[in-house]
């Protein structure tokens, strides 16, 4: 009866560490996924300011040509 209850015991720690480890896992998991996503979103923004900022640059200069030929 004694070895019946220590292997039951035993399956039921080896279940909840099992049970620890997965959960641990799937944590550390969605927090992998989530600052990946975070890294993608901020290089996003980036790319997108720098777009803008190319926009606005290529305007301006167009504005100062426009501006010389009226004049000239």
């Amino acid at each position: 009866m004694e070895k019946a209850e220590a292997k039951a015991k035993k399956d039921s720690m080896k279940a909840e560490m099992k049970a620890k480890h997965k959960a641990k896992g799937k944590a550390e998991g969605k927090a992998q996924k989530d600052e990946r996503k975070a890294k993608a979103k901020d290089m996003k923004a980036k790319e997108k300011a720098g777009k803008d900022s190319a926009k606005a640059s290529a305007k301006s200069i167009k504005g100062e040509k426009k501006a010389e030929a009226m004049a000239g």
